[in-house]
């Protein structure tokens, strides 16, 4: 298997210029089996999920729950308005958004954004890759850091994905020694997006990568199956523990 990382870049920040615009400046990058992967914020930036944290005023408790962990209120306020808060945690919260992915601070960025504006997660990364595969008729992964629960440092998964399986299932199958898998799935938008993080570097201005050469299997479908945690009980786990989960950003 002979796999490519092919970056794409972008001159400055990407402006309001929607789904179409964003796959216009793709387009020319990509053949028939590519997939690309594009990072939440390009997403983001192209739907206008961009806020000013001045027009934000905080409730009393987005003020308590920033003095706790030291941050700007109003930022603590669109984490209260985008998400439900789990856990709080030394110095970030951790949150369920709506379709059950568990991130912390509602996966809300203010690197690389701008004076006073942070950067919001699309409002459904699934519909955002489902019409961005339509529009390019390739597999879109979207991408965003996340920590590891009990690992440092933090990895590129799939927020969303439309246009292959997400998944590779190996429950049930029989290794060369006659042993069964009963549990081995392989999150394999995960690891794409992991693996195009590598070309796309911080200051590089590569928002968008192109995977070439993967033998993904064609499906549509999303990446709830990944990102849904509610069907999981290791949340509830942590949360009796006590441990801290640290930060995605």
């Amino acid at each position: 298997m002979n796999i490519e990382l092919l970056p794409i870049s972008y001159e400055g920040r990407i402006g309001v210029i929607g789904l179409d615009g964003l796959a216009a400046h793709c387009k020319p990058y990509l053949t028939t089996g590519d997939v690309l992967v594009v990072t939440q914020k390009a997403v983001s930036f192209a739907e206008d999920r961009v806020v000013n944290l001045t027009a934000v005023e905080s409730t009393t408790r987005a003020q308590v729950l920033s003095q706790t962990i030291n941050a700007d209120p109003r930022f603590v306020q669109l984490i209260l308005q985008e998400s439900q808060v789990m856990r709080v945690g030394k110095n970030s919260l951790l949150t369920r958004m709506p379709n059950g992915m568990v991130c912390n601070n509602a996966g809300i960025d203010a690197f690389g954004v701008g004076q006073d504006l942070v950067c919001l997660l699309p409002v459904d990364s699934d519909a955002s890759a489902k019409a961005l595969s339509k529009l390019l008729d390739v597999p879109v992964v979207i991408s965003d850091t996340q920590s590891r629960f009990y690992r440092a440092g933090v990895v590129n998964v799939a927020i969303g994905s439309w246009g292959l399986a997400p998944v590779v299932n190996y429950i049930g199958q029989i290794d060369g020694f006659g042993n069964q898998l009963k549990s081995t799935i392989i999150a394999v938008a995960d690891e794409l997006a992991t693996a195009a993080d590598l070309v796309m570097e911080k200051f590089a201005g590569v928002p968008m990568v192109v995977v070439r050469g993967y033998p993904y299997v064609k499906a549509e479908t999303n990446a709830q199956i990944i990102n849904n945690t509610q069907r999981y009980s290791l949340l509830d786990l942590l949360q009796q523990e006590g441990e801290d989960s640290g930060t995605d950003k």
